[in-house]
């Protein structure tokens, strides 16, 4: 078994736009203050140091499995992300990957809110230099 300590940044952009239109032909219901026509867009950027570990067992003919759990914080208040991944060896430095992933982030600043938990199948390649 191979273990490793991470360490990385990264950069959040996020933005939610809502738009419509609501012909004059179709009647809005009384007594509710709905604009026509709204156009409004919000979001934020921003930067989180990361840290973690990660293991890689080799089962052999290049088969292997691999465990990352890294967490951080900075511009949001808190952002896990931890995946399990089963991989294949197709060269000295390459592997094609397949797993699962779960990452969720909870950032709230200056009337903007993004709490996001995404999980589900990963699939996809590494390249070792």
């Amino acid at each position: 078994m191979h273990h490793q300590s991470l360490g990385s940044n990264s950069y959040w952009s996020v933005s939610t736009r809502i738009q419509y239109a609501i012909p004059d032909a179709i009647p809005l219901p009384p007594g509710i203050p709905l604009p026509r026509t709204y156009d409004g867009r919000t979001g934020a950027d921003w930067l989180d140091a990361v840290s973690g570990l990660k293991a890689r067992v080799n089962f052999g003919s290049g088969v292997h499995a691999t465990a990352t759990g890294m967490m951080g914080f900075g511009g949001s208040d808190f952002v896990t992300d931890i995946s399990a991944l089963i991989g294949l060896d197709i060269s000295g430095r390459t592997s094609i990957l397949a797993g699962y992933r779960h990452l969720d982030i909870d950032y709230s600043k200056h009337g903007f809110t993004f709490n996001a938990k995404m999980h589900g199948p990963l699939a996809g390649a590494s390249i070792r230099f």
